[in-house]
């Protein structure tokens, strides 16, 4: 399996909205840039470029731009942020994400909170 792995710099605020995201007054967007935009960008450029007309003709450039971006062979994974100081950033797994819990829940379910707070007392800020 070949990879080819690049950094995106988008010059523009760049609004990519999900599916179904409500009404034109409240919608939501993905923190990342989906696989399938990068896919449709690149081949809208690569039809232009080459001047294809119909993707159902038997030409060479025609077959060459099923075979990179409609084929099952090649796959374009989600652009996710880059973290300047750690590089690549990827999302939590959902096995790692949990509900928020409240305060007397949390601490029927760990006394222990309650006698580390006590002890270390609440985080001091600095004016």
């Amino acid at each position: 399996m070949q990879v080819l792995t690049f950094t995106i710099e988008l010059l523009e605020p760049t609004l990519v909205l999900m599916p179904g995201s409500g009404d034109a007054n409240q919608l939501e967007s993905f923190g990342y840039v989906p696989g399938t935009v990068l896919r449709n960008v690149l081949a809208a450029q690569f039809i232009a470029d080459h001047q294809i007309d119909d993707l159902e003709g038997d030409d060479q450039k025609t077959e060459q731009c099923r075979n990179l971006f409609f084929d099952d062979k090649v796959r374009f994974l989600n652009a996710y942020p880059i973290n300047q100081t750690e590089g690549r950033t990827l999302p939590v797994p959902l096995s790692w994400q949990a509900e928020k819990i409240n305060w007397p829940t949390l601490k029927r379910m760990c006394p222990c909170l309650s006698l580390i707070l006590v002890t270390t007392g609440p985080a001091q800020t600095q004016p």
